[in-house]
């Protein structure tokens, strides 16, 4: 399954990391798209992320685990744009 990553607007003051991502279980891959001290602008579409983790299920059961892993993990902290 791939798990877009909630996105909001700001300056980025912390964000998970790549490696940190790819320590939950069954994940097979992780893409960031920004980083500490990127500007998010206030423009924002549906599709807006700010990364992509693509993770394995073993069964139907499995992927709201998955899902409750990564949002465990999940860290976005921006200063606000003004």
């Amino acid at each position: 399954m791939n798990c877009d990553l909630p996105i909001r607007p700001g300056k980025i003051r912390h964000i998970v990391d790549t490696d940190t991502l790819l320590q939950i279980p069954g994940a097979v891959s992780a893409y960031m798209k920004y980083a500490v001290g990127d500007v998010i602008g206030s423009t924002l579409d549906s599709s807006a992320t700010t990364g992509l983790v693509f993770l394995r299920a073993e069964n139907e059961a499995m992927v709201d685990q998955r899902v409750r892993e990564l949002a465990a993990l999940y860290v976005l902290d921006v200063t606000p744009a003004l």
